[in-house]
């Protein structure tokens, strides 16, 4: 069985999703990411206190205060889940006898079915399947696959097609089908017990909250200690304790590391370095990753919603914590979060919700252009993902001394490592590469996904009017620009070629003398070679650039002032100072 229960769902008309709302493409780790009051929570909401009902009466009842406020234009609750094509749900449809049928009808078309529902009453329920909504959604099968369908999974023959699709339909109800659970822990963490009104603690131990299991933390050590002791029968549940043991000695990077619960049962004891300190001691943030961690470790097979997990977790954590979720156990995971750390922490589908005239819109952020706009949405800077706000990429430490330069000359305010970074690529790579190394070539388009503001220099080698640049920089270039990054292919041969002739000659005098020839300045003249005594040598461009950077910067050269300024432009606007 894999770890996918959900395949997707839509829902309409619940709380703040007053339009329909698509997750689909769901994955292990569903991140649901926004700002505070945009909706983000209603999926959670929804699936930890009504999903259930569809199949059960394990469900809360809808509260048309709350739940399923009065819209003006009178929407009706309504709910999509989907089934992909060979999955254990889609298994789930009808007896195993007639899979291979279900393949060769509706599947044979389909890659995927959306089952549609619309409220009964105050709740879901199976018999709430809309039939006719499900089976237009669907691309169109032959009717006498309608028929063959319906005699396999209802033992009957004759009838018409009026009768084939709706029953074949309801007797296909994912509705029944859907037994797994679903858990929510709370946006509010903590071993110790707090006030809240709304709790309560049934016979068994298990603590309950408006009708839905409560997972804060209360009881967590109650819990940890039967897995730390099990009796005869349960040694798989010592299993699960050493797996979260082991999960928090990487979380506080300590192999010595050794979770205890006392007989008193009244804190976890972290033993370490030969001390023995209360889990308190070490700061809320190890407590609640270890309640997260622990109950999702106790938890297997099912749906399990967790709100804000970031909260007290320095970012390290937050990325240690969802990878253990993704690698060390077996839930399917729906995460409401502020964080942009947990973007590319692993494998995840990630979901931008927004307000928008009152009412939710959600995004599948499936690119990174997707990402970074989730990211702009909470409010971070492109630095809090990588060290700087802007990304500029150069061939070498030439480069990045004229651009330096050049960038001053223009806002002296701008200062590298705090409103942009330079990173090198090496010229070699876009110089030499051929169409044939796709793999490499695609190793450094990925560069640019590091960062939504980001730009790039690249010399054009041209040395005659008209020469194209290679296709591999011409791919890099089209892969910029779709993605409105700016590009900068030099007007001339190289970088050099924008030095003007009087900087040039006097730079190159005071480094090597008066007694060389230098080459006439020529946007297609090779700059990087001199003569001495009759023999042609390579400039050194390190000292080269340091020297032009002692003399002013002179920008009418080629499009070098048009590119400067698109590119401090840029770097204003990644850092907020143009606005």
């Amino acid at each position: 069985m894999n770890d996918i229960l959900l395949d997707g769902i839509k829902i309409k008309g619940y709380r703040s999703f007053k339009e329909e709302v698509t997750f689909d493409n769901l994955s292990k780790i569903n991140l649901i990411i926004g700002q505070n009051n945009s909706g983000k929570s209603n999926l959670l909401r929804f699936l930890s206190r009504h999903y259930l009902s569809l199949n059960s009466s394990k469900g809360v009842p809808f509260s048309d205060l709350d739940d399923v406020p009065k819209h003006k234009d009178n929407v009706r609750l309504e709910l999509g889940v989907k089934v992909e094509k060979n999955t254990d749900l889609s298994r789930e449809l009808v007896a195993e006898t007639h899979y291979e049928t279900l393949n060769n009808t509706i599947f044979r078309t389909n890659e995927c079915v959306w089952f549609y529902f619309s409220r009964a009453g105050n709740s879901l329920e199976q018999s709430s399947v809309d039939i006719e909504r499900t089976t237009e959604g669907m691309k169109p099968i032959e009717d006498r696959e309608w028929y063959s369908l319906w005699t396999r999974i209802s033992n009957m023959t004759g009838g018409s097609i009026k009768n084939w699709r709706p029953e074949s339909i309801q007797r296909l109800n994912v509705a029944s089908r859907l037994k797994t659970k679903v858990d929510i822990i709370p946006a509010i963490r903590s071993l110790k017990p707090f006030q809240d009104n709304n709790l309560s603690l049934q016979s068994d131990g298990r603590v309950f909250k408006d009708g839905i299991g409560e997972h804060s933390g209360i009881h967590l050590i109650e819990e940890l200690f039967k897995l730390q002791n099990p009796p005869n029968g349960k040694e798989r549940d010592r299993d699960r304790f050493d797996k979260i043991n082991n999960f928090m000695k990487e979380i506080v990077s300590n192999e010595t590391l050794q979770l205890v619960i006392p007989y008193d049962k009244k804190t976890v004891i972290v033993e370490m370095d030969d001390k023995r300190l209360p889990i308190e001691s070490l700061g809320s943030g190890i407590e609640e990753v270890l309640i997260i961690a622990a109950k999702s470790t106790m938890f297997s097979k099912q749906i399990v919603c967790i709100e804000e997990p970031e909260l007290h977790l320095h970012p390290t954590l937050q990325r240690k914590l969802i990878r253990y979720l993704h690698e060390k156990t077996d839930n399917q995971y729906f995460i409401a979060t502020h964080s942009a750390h947990l973007l590319d922490a692993t494998e995840c589908s990630i979901y931008h919700v927004q307000l928008v005239d009152g009412y939710s819109k959600v995004v599948c952020a499936v690119n990174d252009l997707g990402k970074f706009q989730a990211c702009s949405d909470l409010g971070y800077k492109a630095s809090d993902l990588l060290q700087s706000n802007f990304i500029i990429w150069v061939e070498g430490p030439s480069d990045r001394i004229y651009l330096n330069h050049w960038i001053k000359s223009v806002n002296p305010e701008l200062v590298e490592g705090l409103h942009y970074s330079i990173m090198f690529y090496g010229g070699r790579l876009l110089s030499h590469l051929t169409t044939s190394d796709s793999e490499t070539v695609e190793e450094f388009i990925q560069l640019q996904k590091l960062n939504q503001n980001t730009a790039i220099l690249i010399d054009s080698d041209r040395k005659k009017p008209k020469q194209h640049i290679n296709n591999t920089k011409k791919r890099v270039q089209s892969e910029f620009e779709d993605r409105e990054q700016l590009c900068w292919v030099t007007e001339g041969r190289e970088i050099e070629n924008y030095i003007s002739q009087d900087v040039y000659d006097a730079a190159m005098k005071e480094i090597y003398g008066t007694k060389v020839k230098l080459p006439t300045q020529d946007k297609y003249e090779c700059m990087t070679k001199f003569v001495v005594n009759k023999e042609e040598k390579k400039i050194d461009k390190i000292r080269l650039a340091h020297q032009v950077s002692e003399i002013g910067a002179d920008l009418d050269v080629l499009d070098l002032k048009k590119k400067i300024s698109e590119l401090v432009k840029a770097i204003e606007s990644a850092n907020l100072l143009n606005v």
